[in-house]
């Protein structure tokens, strides 16, 4: 099935009320509800980490950037994983300011209208196009990810006048989720590698403590077990030359090759490496080519990764669902609140989990 485009505009605002239901206000009925509710009880969640290289040409990428980030919402919920907490981290290798540019779910939000406010593709193009970091790039791409977990709990978020719609000064993350999904987006070269002095402290990544846990993720009480975190890797290709990177590119089937001049391969390993260390301290990683991405020809990731997330959480996650939800769009999670042990129009049964 051919993904249809997705439009904030068309489809509405991710919405939350005060009793914590997240409704959804489509311009018109759809068949596919899907009841959701940020409360605990028996419902499982999720936390979800972009962690995005920006610089001045992430403008011509951030529509895709936006759509994905979209539908990695959605393939969680068409799982009936609840994504609770969102955010969008910058990570790159010269000295980040601002580390968390964004939050979205059902602890920041203020309104019916606010909850995927402001857009990801605001954001994004505000901190491109007022791009202030600076030269010499003498970190590493792990770098603000780290710091971000070693801090969670006082973790808030900080908007500037110029992106309206964001409440700065939230409380972004509290006790950890059911699972920890992390997506690194980096469109360009890697200025280290993962073997680097630069990059030392990246180990931490899969490091555990005495008790077993994730030593990088401090949350309030328990931190996540390495089974409970899960990595996608949405980059360019490490170790191709551009002539070979970009002659695969042209193979993703629609992409726009006006995006190439945002595109660099990079000749230092850095993810490739990262992804190994983590599967080896027993965390879940995949690997989304960026051009896939960007031609929008992510449906069959998304799908099978969401189901391995809800399989792994006991969910009864159904691969048709999932991608319904995500072709639907927002439109297609709720426009009826529909008990549990009731049907869907379409003969379904309902979700459920509407609880304050």
């Amino acid at each position: 099935m051919k993904r249809a485009a997705f439009s904030l505009a068309a489809a509405g605002a991710l919405a939350t009320f005060t009793s914590c239901v997240i409704l959804i206000k489509p311009p018109t009925p759809v068949p596919i509800p899907v009841p959701l509710s940020c409360s605990t009880q028996g419902q499982k969640t999720a936390h979800i980490i972009f962690s995005t290289r920006i610089n001045r040409t992430t403008v011509n990428l951030s529509p895709g950037y936006e759509s994905f980030m979209i539908h990695t919402m959605l393939a969680l919920a068409g799982a009936k994983v609840m994504p609770s907490s969102v955010v969008l981290v910058r990570s790159d290798e010269r000295t980040v300011d601002t580390e968390v540019l964004a939050a979205w779910g059902c602890n920041v939000a203020s309104s019916p209208d606010t909850a995927l406010q402001p857009a990801p593709n605001a954001v994004i193009n505000y901190y491109a196009q007022n791009d202030t970091l600076r030269d010499p790039a003498e970190g590493c791409m792990s770098d603000s990810l780290l710091s971000v977990g070693d801090r969670l709990t006082e973790v808030t978020t900080s908007y500037p006048n110029e992106l309206p719609g964001g409440r700065s000064g939230l409380s972004v993350f509290s006790t950890k989720p059911d699972v920890v999904l992390v997506v690194h987006m980096d469109a360009l070269e890697r200025k280290a590698g993962f073997e680097e002095p630069a990059c030392r402290s990246t180990a931490t990544l899969a490091a555990q403590g005495e008790d077993g846990a994730l030593a990088w993720l401090s949350y309030a009480g328990a931190d996540p077990a390495p089974q409970e975190v899960v990595h996608w890797f949405v980059t360019t290709d490490e170790g191709l030359s551009d002539s070979a990177f970009f002659a695969e590119c042209k193979k993703a089937d629609g992409i726009d090759t006006g995006l190439f001049d945002s595109l660099q391969p990079s000749a230092k390993a850095f993810y490739g490496p990262l992804a190994q260390s983590l599967e080896a301290s027993g965390q879940h990683t995949a690997v989304l080519p960026i051009c896939r991405m960007l031609a929008n020809q992510d449906l069959k990731f998304l799908v099978d990764e969401a189901l391995h997330i809800g399989d792994e959480l006991g969910t009864s996650p159904d691969a048709t669902e999932i991608e319904e939800t995500i072709n639907g769009g927002f439109d297609a999670l709720i426009n009826q609140q529909i008990p549990q042990g009731t049907l869907n129009p379409d003969g379904r049964p309902g979700l459920g989990g509407l609880g304050g």
